[in-house]
């Protein structure tokens, strides 16, 4: 599995995925030159539910770093990994599977067209409270640890939110976000042909799935904003 197994796998479950809104453009894809890391990020537009009324471009931002220990691990196998570092071939010890760390960026822009006063205080615990009850469970903190078998890592953050303050003094709202992520299991290579790993495919398929869900919840937490 290396970056480019990963990249092919990941298209095919974002395209099946069948986001509402048009495809996602081409993702943005840099090589740091120093670490000779790789980051890969896209965005996907989400359409905004009627009753908001075009006030709010919504977004979720996807993105992980594939570093280049990750790279060096997937051009061997695991039993060379092993001899190369220990410098022993007779090592046959397992390892811990490797993981990588999917980020979410959630992300409702207020339009420029409707600006936004600052809601009252009761108006942002209505909205916080939605956000915590509906949204961030979807990402919220599993039990299990990515690298045990079947085993997910998820964490979600807090709602943050940016102001602007006018020539007059008053402050309007800019936008809102929200920060989670997921570990996706990676199948470590084997020479020992009674040793596997399960491919990461069905973890994409529900990783997407799950960020449907995610955004949908999102844009609908977004109507609590609007009781001033």
């Amino acid at each position: 599995m290396n970056y480019d197994n990963f990249c092919s796998l990941w298209f095919d479950a974002l395209k099946s995925a069948s986001f509402p809104s048009s495809f996602p453009l081409w993702p943005t894809e840099n090589v740091d030159t120093k670490t000779m890391d790789r980051s890969y990020s896209i965005i996907i537009h989400w359409p905004s539910s009627v009753q908001l009324e075009g006030r709010f471009n919504v977004t979720a931002s996807l993105g992980w770093n594939w570093d280049s220990l990750l790279s060096a691990r997937f051009s061997t196998t695991e039993e060379d990994m092993l001899m190369q570092i220990f410098g022993d071939f007779d090592i046959h010890e397992n390892t811990e599977q490797p993981w990588l760390r999917v980020d979410i960026s959630l992300n409702a822009i207020v339009s420029y067209k409707h600006p936004m006063p600052l809601p009252y205080e009761s108006t942002w615990r209505s909205w916080v409270s939605e956000v915590y009850s509906q949204v961030s469970p979807i990402f919220g903190n599993e039990e299990s640890k990515s690298g045990e078998e079947g085993g997910t890592l998820t964490w979600c953050g807090e709602p943050e939110a940016r102001f602007q303050c006018a020539q007059s003094g008053e402050l309007f709202l800019m936008g809102v976000n929200l920060s989670a992520f997921q570990g996706i299991n990676l199948p470590r290579q084997w020479d020992h042909p009674d040793k596997w790993d399960e491919g990461p495919e069905q973890q994409i398929d529900d990783f997407f799935k799950r960020v449907k869900t995610l955004l949908q919840a999102w844009d609908d937490s977004l109507r609590f904003l609007y009781t001033r």
